[in-house]
């Protein structure tokens, strides 16, 4: 994924360790992984933690479930398999991040996956600015922050980052909306479950070493411009202690999301939420 140039500067120069008292240069030097604990399904979300979340949140492919959802009130048949190619049989305005494609995938393989073309290939046939008012109407989404172009629908090329509490929020609606059996909604998180096996089975397999947390779903992001690069990943777990639901959202510079999200277990380990 990618945002412009200037967005990722301001972003990676200041988001990390400016609550720590240090300026651009030091958070340069130092980079921290942001993140923010939620507890979810309660009532409302309530922030149990959190460090670092004072600016702007990179978006990236955590925007794709929410192109999902739109495609599917529009009619997609979940089941319709798109053929992602290898980058040498590719259309010029169709790409992925993986060189070698990921071959025939339906919606909640392009999702455990995060393919790109997947979603490129759908939004072809569809309004960019009716999707961009849908968020509005649905999520809130921020009025500077334009979507335009087709790869906007995943987070590419944004021109800035969003305020971490408004994704959490548009996360907790996406939860909220599975519980009460949003088909569409419920169709979605069934999907991210499966991350397990793709872009967060890292994070899995650690996780499985420990019996307290229980991973549900998961979605990560991996914004690039130029040499950097800001990993983002968004996780909905329980407390089998407990039996609280939780919300972990995390991100740090030069990481990728699945590389970020292996943050959470450290934050797991010393917040125990």
């Amino acid at each position: 994924m990618r945002i412009s140039k200037g967005a990722v500067n301001r972003i990676l120069l200041s988001a990390f360790c400016l609550g720590c008292g240090l300026g651009a240069a030091g958070a340069a030097k130092k980079p921290r992984a942001a993140f923010v604990v939620v507890e979810v399904g309660s009532g409302e979300p309530r922030t149990l933690a959190e460090s670092g979340t004072e600016e702007l949140a990179p978006v990236g492919s955590l925007l794709k479930p929410f192109a999902a959802w739109y495609l599917l009130e529009k009619g997609l048949d979940a089941r319709q398999t798109i053929l992602c190619p290898a980058e040498r049989k590719r259309e010029a305005d169709l790409r992925c991040w993986t060189p070698e494609g990921h071959g025939a995938v339906n919606l909640g393989e392009a999702l455990v996956h995060s393919c790109n073309y997947f979603f490129l290939s759908l939004f072809r046939g569809q309004s960019i600015p009716q999707f961009e008012i849908w968020m509005r109407e649905r999520f809130q989404w921020p009025e500077n922050l334009r979507i335009e172009k087709p790869v906007h629908v995943y987070g590419y090329d944004l021109d800035s980052g969003i305020a971490v509490s408004r994704l959490v929020t548009m996360y907790a609606r996406l939860l909220e909306a599975s519980a009460v059996k949003n088909p569409h909604a419920a169709l979605i998180t069934d999907s991210l479950a499966g991350t397990w096996r793709g872009t967060l089975r890292d994070f899995c397999r650690l996780l499985g070493n420990q019996k307290k947390y229980t991973f549900l779903w998961g979605k990560t992001g991996t914004v690039r411009e130029g040499k950097h690069q800001y990993g983002i990943a968004v996780l909905h777990l329980k407390n089998n202690s407990t039996g609280k639901k939780l919300l972990l959202l995390c991100y740090e510079r030069r990481k990728t999301g699945s590389q970020a999200a292996l943050n959470a277990l450290a934050v797991l380990q010393k917040y125990h939420p």
